[in-house]
């Protein structure tokens, strides 16, 4: 009698071979099918927690600038930022597109990739203005007190 092949997990079961850090599968549905995102990754939940990571790393490279990034990406459930779920999502997927080919990225995913690295940079550097928490600033310390700058009399060295 043939022995049965093993059945692939399904995408539910995904998450609790590999737990991802920021995100879940849920915040997938938005924006891919689990059968589809399955197949992209080749039912290897390690590739998803890769590309988790290396987004949450170039989202953090952008954002670090002006904002608090490890309050942002520690929170989790209903705590994190709707925006950064989503781009985080984003820039994931367009990762995962190009690990299997890089010269056939669906056109969405790139579309969708810039403008998440744009308002990453955009958000990172002042110019649009989200509720996530800033860095702290740093404290400085400065003298108090006043700098006098002077000098002697000029000397007349004739002889």
């Amino acid at each position: 009698m043939p022995t049965a092949l093993p059945r692939p997990p399904s995408p539910s079961n995904l998450q609790t071979r590999n737990r991802m850090v920021f995100l879940t599968q849920e915040d997938f549905k938005a924006q891919i099918k689990a059968d589809v995102l399955t197949r992209i990754i080749q039912d290897d939940a390690s590739i998803l927690h890769q590309a988790e990571m290396q987004a949450i790393k170039e989202m953090q490279s952008y954002l670090g600038v002006r904002l608090d990034v490890a309050n942002i990406f520690n929170r989790s459930g209903s705590e994190r930022h709707p925006l950064i779920v989503m781009f985080c999502v984003d820039i994931l997927l367009y990762h995962v597109h190009s690990r299997l080919n890089p010269n056939q990225i669906p056109q969405l995913r790139m579309d969708r990739y810039d403008a998440a690295v744009k308002w990453c940079k955009d958000t990172g550097s002042g110019t649009l203005f989200t509720d996530l928490p800033t860095r702290p600033e740093p404290e400085t310390t400065t003298a108090a007190g006043n700098i006098i700058y002077s000098g002697d009399v000029k000397r007349n060295n004739r002889f």
